[in-house]
Protein backbone atom coordinates (compact mmCIF):
# COMPACT_ATOMS: atom_id res chain seq x y z
CA UNK A 1 0.00 0.00 0.00
CA UNK A 2 3.13 2.65 -0.38
CA UNK A 3 1.21 4.03 -3.59
CA UNK A 4 -1.33 6.58 -2.53
CA UNK A 5 -4.87 5.70 -2.72
CA UNK A 6 -7.41 7.42 -4.90
CA UNK A 7 -10.70 8.46 -3.19
CA UNK A 8 -13.46 5.55 -3.57
CA UNK A 9 -17.43 5.59 -3.95
CA UNK A 10 -19.88 3.30 -3.02
CA UNK A 11 -23.50 3.89 -3.84
CA UNK A 12 -24.93 1.09 -2.04
CA UNK A 13 -28.29 0.26 -4.10
CA UNK A 14 -28.12 -3.36 -3.35
CA UNK A 15 -26.23 -6.60 -2.12
CA UNK A 16 -23.13 -6.61 -4.45
CA UNK A 17 -22.71 -2.86 -3.93
CA UNK A 18 -22.33 -3.63 -0.31
CA UNK A 19 -20.75 -6.54 -0.34
CA UNK A 20 -18.04 -4.54 -2.49
CA UNK A 21 -17.48 -1.86 -0.34
CA UNK A 22 -17.47 -4.55 2.69
CA UNK A 23 -14.31 -6.48 0.41
CA UNK A 24 -12.19 -3.09 0.15
CA UNK A 25 -12.64 -2.56 3.72
CA UNK A 26 -11.74 -6.21 4.60
CA UNK A 27 -8.56 -6.20 2.37
CA UNK A 28 -7.00 -2.56 3.05
CA UNK A 29 -8.40 -1.04 5.93
CA UNK A 30 -5.78 -3.13 8.50
CA UNK A 31 -2.76 -2.56 6.27
CA UNK A 32 -3.46 1.54 5.92
CA UNK A 33 -3.94 1.35 9.78
CA UNK A 34 -0.37 -0.05 10.10
CA UNK A 35 0.95 2.33 7.94
CA UNK A 36 -0.63 5.15 9.99
CA UNK A 37 -2.66 6.40 7.00
CA UNK A 38 -6.01 4.54 8.25
CA UNK A 39 -9.01 5.11 5.74
CA UNK A 40 -12.36 7.00 6.50
CA UNK A 41 -16.03 6.30 6.05
CA UNK A 42 -18.48 8.31 5.95
CA UNK A 43 -22.43 7.45 5.14
CA UNK A 44 -24.85 9.74 3.70
CA UNK A 45 -28.01 9.54 1.81
CA UNK A 46 -27.39 9.68 -1.83
CA UNK A 47 -27.35 12.62 -4.00
CA UNK A 48 -27.46 12.22 -7.40
CA UNK A 49 -25.96 15.47 -9.38
CA UNK A 50 -27.38 17.58 -12.15
CA UNK A 51 -26.44 16.04 -15.20
CA UNK A 52 -24.56 17.16 -18.09
CA UNK A 53 -27.52 17.28 -20.37
CA UNK A 54 -29.41 19.60 -17.90
CA UNK A 55 -26.68 22.01 -17.70
CA UNK A 56 -25.73 21.87 -21.16
CA UNK A 57 -29.70 23.09 -21.75
CA UNK A 58 -29.25 25.42 -19.09
CA UNK A 59 -26.82 27.42 -20.42
CA UNK A 60 -27.69 26.36 -24.73
CA UNK A 61 -31.48 27.29 -24.36
CA UNK A 62 -32.40 28.96 -20.94
CA UNK A 63 -29.87 31.49 -20.42
CA UNK A 64 -28.72 32.03 -24.63
CA UNK A 65 -32.41 32.76 -24.68
CA UNK A 66 -32.61 34.85 -21.95
CA UNK A 67 -29.82 36.91 -23.21
CA UNK A 68 -30.38 37.27 -26.32
CA UNK A 69 -34.19 38.71 -25.21
CA UNK A 70 -34.29 40.19 -22.23
CA UNK A 71 -33.66 43.99 -22.05
CA UNK A 72 -32.69 45.31 -18.48
CA UNK A 73 -32.61 49.42 -18.83
CA UNK A 74 -31.91 49.58 -22.47
CA UNK A 75 -29.25 46.91 -21.96
CA UNK A 76 -28.37 43.56 -22.57
CA UNK A 77 -26.37 40.58 -20.64
CA UNK A 78 -24.41 37.79 -21.69
CA UNK A 79 -25.15 34.22 -20.24
CA UNK A 80 -22.78 34.59 -17.61
CA UNK A 81 -23.95 37.64 -16.23
CA UNK A 82 -27.72 36.51 -16.31
CA UNK A 83 -26.15 32.79 -14.74
CA UNK A 84 -24.80 34.86 -11.42
CA UNK A 85 -28.12 37.07 -11.47
CA UNK A 86 -30.14 33.73 -10.86
CA UNK A 87 -27.82 32.45 -8.90
CA UNK A 88 -27.68 34.82 -6.33
CA UNK A 89 -31.56 35.40 -6.39
CA UNK A 90 -33.06 31.76 -7.11
CA UNK A 91 -30.26 29.49 -6.06
CA UNK A 92 -30.47 27.65 -2.54
CA UNK A 93 -27.92 29.37 -0.07
CA UNK A 94 -25.33 28.25 2.27
CA UNK A 95 -24.62 29.47 5.39
CA UNK A 96 -20.98 30.95 6.28
CA UNK A 97 -19.15 30.51 10.01
CA UNK A 98 -19.74 33.63 11.22
CA UNK A 99 -22.94 34.79 9.75
CA UNK A 100 -23.94 35.51 6.19
CA UNK A 101 -24.89 32.80 3.38
CA UNK A 102 -24.07 32.61 -0.13
CA UNK A 103 -25.47 30.50 -3.20
CA UNK A 104 -24.79 26.93 -3.66
CA UNK A 105 -23.20 26.65 -7.32
CA UNK A 106 -25.21 24.55 -10.09
CA UNK A 107 -22.54 22.16 -10.00
CA UNK A 108 -23.09 21.19 -6.61
CA UNK A 109 -26.75 20.94 -6.69
CA UNK A 110 -28.55 17.59 -6.98
CA UNK A 111 -31.01 16.87 -9.45
CA UNK A 112 -34.21 18.30 -8.09
CA UNK A 113 -32.30 21.35 -6.77
CA UNK A 114 -31.21 22.16 -10.45
CA UNK A 115 -34.67 21.25 -12.05
CA UNK A 116 -36.62 23.37 -9.67
CA UNK A 117 -33.75 26.06 -10.22
CA UNK A 118 -34.11 26.41 -13.83
CA UNK A 119 -37.84 26.86 -13.82
CA UNK A 120 -37.96 29.38 -11.49
CA UNK A 121 -35.42 30.92 -13.69
CA UNK A 122 -37.51 30.49 -16.88
CA UNK A 123 -41.27 31.16 -15.03
CA UNK A 124 -38.94 34.56 -14.32
CA UNK A 125 -38.18 35.38 -17.36
CA UNK A 126 -41.26 34.72 -18.93
CA UNK A 127 -43.25 36.80 -16.45
CA UNK A 128 -40.58 39.29 -15.52
CA UNK A 129 -38.58 40.03 -18.86
CA UNK A 130 -40.83 38.65 -21.35
CA UNK A 131 -38.74 35.95 -22.68
CA UNK A 132 -40.68 33.69 -24.98
CA UNK A 133 -38.61 30.14 -24.60
CA UNK A 134 -38.32 28.54 -28.02
CA UNK A 135 -38.20 24.40 -27.19
CA UNK A 136 -34.28 23.81 -28.55
CA UNK A 137 -32.79 20.68 -28.98
CA UNK A 138 -29.62 19.89 -27.52
CA UNK A 139 -27.07 17.28 -29.03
Amino acid sequence: MSQAMKPRTWVLDGEKATASLWQFLKANAKAMALEGKPLTCTVAPYRSKRSIQANAYYWGVTLKQISEQAWVENRQFTPEVWHEYFKDTFAPRMDKPFGGSFALGTHDMSVEEFHAFTCEVERFAAQHLGVVFIEERIA
